[in-house]
């Protein structure tokens, strides 16, 4: 079995202790630092600098960590953190920026909750939220807001960001402040610096940023309920980087059998690689290799949780293919039916295999050709991701839950009522409904668009939403508003009305 690793949290001021000295003045109200975080793990220091980036531990460009927080262990494989951080990619650029709800804090902490199912420090995540309750904090939302418009808009243009090298601003950066006679003025209190990145040096190894992913959601669009939106499929990357620590794993967990799993697992890499485009049947074994894996329930724990991870990260792949579409969905839908009974309803500990299990489904959903197996796991598949919505305490399977509802939204035949779309709005209405602050802003997201497209020409469905929540347009809304005051969210609040 593989060792697990240790997840620290590195904690950096950005301000360099000037946040200490010169908050009561500008803020009217003390703040210790303005943090910066990096997530490290797999002997690597993991953050969000403009993109997604990585390097040697305590060796950034933010200088040496103010403190160090032991965050646990995560027995989560690192080709399948790799994987699951690269598709988080485009949740996190300087178009997703927001000082308020979506910045460097953030990120960490959705790290640490894949790796290790916790949160980061409330103080260093409600940082934002500490200033906008000062005094002054009326004046600095507008100046947020403002700042964060401009950077939003020459990103997605395309164009020069003022701080594109310097990576998302903190509320220290050293912007021309407009005169407010609330605060002291510039005689008495000096500007503090930019928090800049500095050009690598020798000792000093630049960050490597991680690859793209195919799938996400972007903000590119201005009208985000658009008519040609497109299914979110989890299909970037490769099984390939999995294979050597999987032979292993059979090795060390059923070394009788690992010769001839080996055999087939390179078998399924050849198959992948030449299906994406054919109707060609893979060999039996490689469906004998899953089904074993998926339907042997009773010998999962937490010593052989890596296999079952390892072959749900190559599951989403094979069902996209058109031949083992049709027989998951037909002849062997016993296996998608196990997985979704069993391994979506996990203990907190396998969250990453809830993760990855709703993955699975969300592919299916995105797929035409297992249109009436869907129809017929529909009630199913949408009762567990209403209660991973409402229940759950890690943002990851909030967010594949919150996209195999906007999947199936999108299947769903334009302008006609029927239980299986009633069942969805119920479930949007039930979710979206309770506190904000405890689902992430992804997932909130994924859930406004999925009503969006539900209610888009359907009267009835309109009718009856109104019904359910009559309440939504005066106060659901303006929670909302209230929790994610800027950015794609307050934008697509516009576009939804019942």
């Amino acid at each position: 079995m593989e060792a697990p690793s240790r997840v620290t949290l590195h904690v950096y001021d950005l301000s360099q202790g000037l946040a200490r000295q010169l908050s009561m003045g500008f803020l009217g109200k003390y703040i210790e630092g303005v943090w910066h975080t990096g997530i490290v793990a797999f002997n690597r220091e993991f953050f969000w600098g403009g993109v997604i980036q990585e390097s040697k531990p305590g060796v950034t460009t933010y200088g040496s960590p103010t403190k160090v927080i032991h965050l646990g262990e995560t027995h989560i494989p690192e080709d399948i953190f790799r994987e699951w951080l690269s598709e988080k990619t485009k949740n996190y650029d300087l178009s997703t920026y927001s000082l308020l709800s979506n910045n460097c804090n953030n990120f960490s902490n959705e790290v640490c909750q894949f790796l290790c199912g916790s949160d980061i420090p409330g103080d260093i995540l409600n940082l934002p939220m500490e200033v906008l309750n000062s005094p002054n904090g009326g004046f600095f939302r507008q100046l947020i807001t403002q700042m964060e418009n401009g950077m939003r808009q020459q990103a997605l243009a395309g164009g020069p960001v003022n701080q594109a090298q310097q990576g998302p601003p903190s509320i220290f950066s050293g912007y021309q402040m407009p005169q407010n006679p609330s605060l002291p003025s510039s005689s008495t209190t000096s500007q503090l610096p930019p928090s800049t990145i500095s050009q690598p040096t020798p000792s000093q190894p630049a960050p490597q940023p991680i690859p793209a992913p195919v799938a996400s959601i972007t903000t590119s669009q201005t009208t985000h309920l658009t008519s040609d939106a497109k299914c979110l499929i989890s299909d970037s990357g490769s099984i390939v980087p999995f294979l050597p620590k999987l032979k292993q794993l059979y090795a060390t967990l059923r070394p009788s059998d690992a010769q001839n799993k080996s055999a087939t697992l390179d078998s399924l890499k050849i198959y992948l690689e030449e299906s994406k485009s054919t109707e060609k049947e893979p060999e039996e074994k490689i469906y004998q290799l899953f089904d074993e894996i998926f339907l042997d329930y009773n010998e999962l724990n937490k010593s052989n949780s890596s296999l079952l991870l390892n072959h749900l990260f190559m599951f989403r792949f094979l069902i996209l293919r058109s031949a083992p579409a049709i027989r998951y969905t037909t002849t062997h839908k016993h296996v998608l039916n196990h997985i979704f009974t069993h391994f979506i309803s996990l203990e907190d500990t396998f969250s990453t295999v809830t993760t990855m299990s709703f993955t699975v489904a969300s592919n299916l959903f995105g797929s035409d050709r297992t249109r009436i197996f869907l129809e017929d796991s529909a009630e199913q598949l949408i009762t567990l991701a209403t209660r991973q919505l409402s229940d759950g305490k890690s943002k990851p399977p909030q967010q594949v839950a919150a996209g195999l509802l906007y999947n199936y939204s999108l299947r769903l035949k334009k302008g006609i009522e029927d239980s299986n779309s009633v069942l969805v709005l119920t479930s949007l209405i039930t979710v979206t409904d309770a506190d904000p602050i405890q689902i992430d802003e992804e997932a909130t997201y994924r859930l406004l668009l999925t009503l969006g497209h539900l209610l888009k020409g359907n009267d009835d469905l309109r009718a009856l939403a109104k019904e359910l929540a009559p309440d939504f347009e005066d106060m659901t809304k303006k929670k909302m508003r209230e929790t994610f005051p800027v950015g794609r969210i307050h934008e697509l609040l516009r576009e939804i009305t019942l």
